[in-house]
């Protein structure tokens, strides 16, 4: 399930936009889809997406 979050739900809202913008990116991301709530699936999606989206960061920044 959260798999079809993250391809149905985020990864639509992500498309073309800066990811080294990561916090305004996952502010409006979880603004969009605040009808979901605070909880389930959609917020483990969206964990997981930010937790991606640092993880890529830190490894550029560590290759210089």
């Amino acid at each position: 399930m959260a798999r079809w979050a993250v391809e149905e739900l985020i990864a639509p809202l992500c498309l073309g936009r800066d990811a080294t913008r990561i916090g305004p990116l996952m502010r409006e991301i979880q603004e969009k889809l605040q009808v979901f709530g605070r909880g389930g699936t959609v917020i483990h999606a969206l964990s997981a997406v930010d937790t991606a989206l640092w993880d890529i960061a830190g490894r550029r920044y560590l290759a210089g």
